[in-house]
């Protein structure tokens, strides 16, 4: 079963999209899938090309709403159908994970922590 799911919205970020991905697979934690919804993504194609080897799912979502943050969250919404996980992480199309994020969330969820992430 996986375990984690990391699910990135990457509408108009074809600049820095490649880094966020790469900023995921490079993760010492393994137990994941990545999934990224997108409604136009114009290096679709070459982003395929560079992660095939790794368990990514590209979602064509199509747009339905004209508020930007509504429409976001139907991509979110359509992938938490199909994510497999039992915790989710989101990602915006230019964030970036450090390496170890992961196996540090899934410690202080196994021990049953209390976690506070202000920014």
């Amino acid at each position: 079963m996986i375990n984690s799911s990391i699910i990135i919205t990457a509408e108009k970020k074809e600049k820095f999209i490649e880094k966020t991905i790469d900023s995921c697979i490079k993760q010492n934690y393994r137990n994941f899938e990545i999934i990224v919804a997108y409604t136009k993504l114009k290096n679709l194609n070459i982003l395929k090309k560079r992660f095939a080897p790794y368990k990514i799912f590209f979602i064509k979502v199509h747009k339905r709403l004209n508020n930007r943050l509504h429409d976001q969250l139907n991509k979110i919404k359509i992938c938490l159908k199909i994510s497999r996980g039992e915790n989710i992480f989101l990602l915006d199309g230019d964030d970036i994970f450090l390496p170890n994020k992961l196996a540090f969330i899934n410690k202080v969820i196994k021990k049953k922590e209390i976690l506070i992430i202000d920014n």
